[in-house]
């Protein structure tokens, strides 16, 4: 009797690929938003620092503004299927 229960309920296996997979893309993705926000944070300190350095070599008077923008064609850690290989970041700063 449990024999022919067994036989026709089926596998759990392709359910259990699924759930794997997805867990493992929702991980992937997760793991490149990090990389991206801490990138994204290093060229905002950078942009900072250079137009900080701007303003103070210029000599510019209180008022007056420089501005610096900083870009970068950032490749993310891991490879997804279909989703592009590299993310380009871009931030500004101002120093007054």
């Amino acid at each position: 009797m449990r024999r022919e229960l067994a036989d026709q309920n089926g596998s759990m296996l392709p359910l259990f690929v699924v759930f794997v997979m997805l867990l493992l893309l929702l991980a992937g993705s997760a793991t490149n938003l990090a990389a991206i926000a801490l990138q994204t944070q290093r060229l905002q300190q950078e942009a900072d620092q250079t137009a900080l350095s701007n303003y103070t070599a210029l000599g510019l008077e209180i008022g007056q503004t420089t501005l610096h923008e900083n870009c970068s064609e950032f490749e993310l850690p891991l490879k997804l299927i279909a989703l592009p290989a590299t993310h380009q970041i871009c931030v500004r700063s101002a120093a007054r």
